[in-house]
């Protein structure tokens, strides 16, 4: 992050930013995409609210390009693969010209699998022609952009939007998604290398209309532009130096980035939330951020990337650590702050489920036939959603004030099969099988929210961790079973990829993460409810084959 400006400065640049208004009309947000000559589908659909509905993804390539866009999530050892198989024309354009966007395209992929650019070189090339430039310095500024080169990603991006906006480039002319991808990474150029609470020095229109554009793209077609929307408005917040509302949106858009299959934008939120955090003074969630970054970059393919980022972290870290050390009073501060952050995470999950219903809930009402019964469901599950943020409010604040938990007999087995229902849709979705052992008779004194919380946090982990698993073998396992000693023991068990060693030791440690999605502080809070109600939690795991958490509890009527 760049050096605070100047409190004049600040001053002068809040009333533009506080500015940044988004178009809730959707003929203003087709004028937005409009000016950006985004693709004619997705207008259309803008201009017409009724027809949005039915509209999945309208990502027709209105250019008619050849050109294949990479930022699509797909592995990029195999991205490679295909396009260096790729015959050298298509088309009855210049092979010349295709040839060299070819080998541009595989220069950005080169320079995220090495982390050494590859991409800046081409750029000399005194035989491209203006189409080839435009693809030229689209993928120097966004290897640019990716390995922290913010200035020279503004310079390149630019000079693209101008050449893609002078020129007429027939079958080699931008996609509506690298088109929009350009401008994307145009805002984050402009915004990262700006402090928070200030007005950028270069851009600020641009993020002005980005935000519009992207906010109407994404109700279009959520699987491209969602996470995309909800990341520049991370940063919008951030710059206006609402930390806790930021970080807020980076972990929805790390979220719908992991939902829709884009591994490279999940990590970019994370990245960005890391680099937020640390900006703020808080450097044990900016430490859980990054290497949320890093496993998502390792993810998609980007071994250099991640290498780059692990280097990067490893020395801001460091020094952040070191200063907070120097001082006794320093760790209140960042305890306040940590725990800020803890309450962001936790709440976040019903919010989000909120959210999802509430969109659903007006799709069912905005159809030529509204069905109303689906509505009502949707309604149903936000008050469901609203109830579980405001008990895990009344939890939040207890803890706040040292009171101790409300403990009541709680039927362990009924606690496992209400959380269950919670998450079947996501269990669905992933095409999870689950496998169920539970003992009748097992009743504990617990904090019934907080119980459900330990058992929501280990199933959410259960299925992040299977992500990788291939279908056939997916399957989440929970027992429970008396132990014989006037203890019950509650396992959880995946099948996914295991968890080394070394993380092991720290999985449960505040603001650590192995998950592409979350912040790091669902575990800590898990062992922290679990030794509240006189337990304990630990975890075994083998690579390659999966992970079990087993929690101990007392029993409220142990046998005589």
């Amino acid at each position: 992050m760049a050096t605070q400006q100047s409190q004049s400065d600040r001053s002068q640049a809040a009333p533009p930013l506080a500015a940044l208004r988004r178009h809730r009309d959707p003929q203003a947000g087709a004028e937005a995409m409009r000016r950006i000559g985004w693709c004619e589908d997705l207008l259309a659909a803008a201009r017409n609210a009724a027809s949005s509905s039915a509209i999945t993804r309208p990502t027709g390539d209105c250019s008619a390009s050849i050109v294949q866009p990479l930022m699509s999530g797909r592995q990029l050892p195999d991205l490679r693969a295909a396009l260096a198989a790729r015959p050298a024309a298509e088309t009855a354009g210049s092979p010349g010209d295709i040839e060299r966007i070819a080998a541009a395209q595989l220069a950005l992929i080169d320079t995220l699998l090495s982390g050494t650019d590859q991409t800046a070189a081409m750029l000399t090339d005194p035989g491209a022609s203006a189409a080839t430039h435009f693809w030229l310095h689209y993928y120097a500024g966004m290897a640019a952009f990716l390995f922290d080169q913010d200035g020279d990603a503004a310079d390149h991006l630019e000079t693209a939007r101008r050449l893609d906006r002078d020129g007429k480039f027939a079958e080699l002319a931008a996609s509506d998604l690298d088109r929009a991808n350009f401008c994307y990474f145009l805002v984050l150029a402009y915004s990262r290398s700006t402090a928070r609470g200030s007005l950028p020095p270069r851009g600020a229109a641009h993020i002005r209309s980005a935000r519009d554009r992207f906010e109407a793209s994404a109700k279009l077609d959520p699987v491209n532009f969602r996470s995309k929307h909800l990341l520049l408005e991370a940063e919008a917040a951030r710059l206006l130096g609402d930390t806790l509302r930021a970080q807020s949106l980076y972990e929805r858009a790390a979220g719908a980035a992991a939902q829709a299959g884009m591994p490279h934008e999940s990590a970019l939120a994370h990245e960005l939330a890391g680099d937020a955090y640390l900006e703020a003074g808080l450097p044990t969630p900016a430490l859980g951020c990054f290497q949320a970054a890093v496993l998502s970059y390792r993810a998609w393919g980007a071994a250099g990337k991640a290498a780059m980022l692990e280097r990067r972290v490893s020395s801001q870290i460091a020094g952040a650590a070191d200063a907070a050390t120097i001082s006794s009073e320093a760790p209140p501060a960042s305890n306040a702050g940590n725990f800020a952050a803890a309450i962001v995470h936790e709440i976040n999950q019903p919010l989000a489920g909120i959210i999802t219903h509430a969109d659903a809930s007006l799709r069912w009402l905005e159809r030529d036939q509204p069905d109303v019964a689906e509505a009502r469901a949707g309604l149903l599950n936000i008050r469901e959603a609203a109830r579980r943020a405001a008990a895990i409010i009344r939890s939040l604040r207890a803890l706040v004030k040292h009171k101790r938990a409300t403990l009541l007999p709680v039927a362990l087995d009924e606690v496992v099969q209400d959380t269950l229902r919670l998450v079947a849709d996501d269990l669905c979705s992933h095409r999870i099988q689950v496998v169920t052992h539970l003992c009748t008779n097992a009743t504990v004194r617990a904090d019934r929210v907080q119980l459900q919380q330990v058992v929501l946090n280990l199933i959410t982990n259960a299925i992040h961790a299977m992500a990788g698993t291939d279908v056939a073998r997916r399957q989440l396992v929970i027992q429970s079973a008396l132990a014989g000693d006037g203890w019950v023991r509650l396992c959880v068990e995946d099948r996914g990829c295991g968890i080394p060693d070394a993380v092991q030791a720290r999985i449960f440690e505040p603001f650590f993460t192995t998950k592409q999605a979350g912040m790091g502080v669902g575990l800590a809070i898990c062992r922290s409810i679990a030794e509240a109600h006189g337990g304990s939690i630990e975890v075994w795991s083998t690579l390659g084959k999966g992970t079990t958490f087993e929690m101990r509890l007392p029993l409220a009527y142990p046998a005589d």
